[in-house]
């Protein structure tokens, strides 16, 4: 499936009609009808159907459903994952403080 047929599949599957998407990403709705009967879409537009449609950029490459929901599902993981880094990265800051401060208050 073409990027043109996604952005038409996505906009039907929202209930979204040619004008409410048109005035969401600031085009015309002829131009909003070339995009979904054509392949070639400029980066910027990309960027404005993204949040129109609520998807991300992995939507318009991927396969089908499965493979753009395995992907989202990846991004999930590992942004979960970096959070973790991050919240473990910051006990062991604050248990090192916790230590220091044990020490003074033993010198006091």
């Amino acid at each position: 499936m073409n990027i043109g047929a996604k952005i038409k599949m996505r906009r039907e599957e929202l209930g979204m009609s040619v004008q409410q998407l048109s005035d969401m990403i600031g085009m015309t709705r002829q131009n909003v009808y070339n995009l979904e009967n054509h392949d070639h879409i400029h980066t910027k537009t990309l960027e404005s159907l993204c949040k129109a449609l609520n998807i991300d950029l992995f939507w318009f490459f991927s396969e089908g459903k499965e493979d753009y929901l395995n992907i989202k599902e990846q991004s999930k993981k590992q942004k979960l994952n970096e959070r973790i880094n991050d919240i473990e990265s910051m006990i062991r800051i604050l248990q090192r403080e916790l230590l220091e401060l044990k020490e003074i208050k033993k010198r006091l």
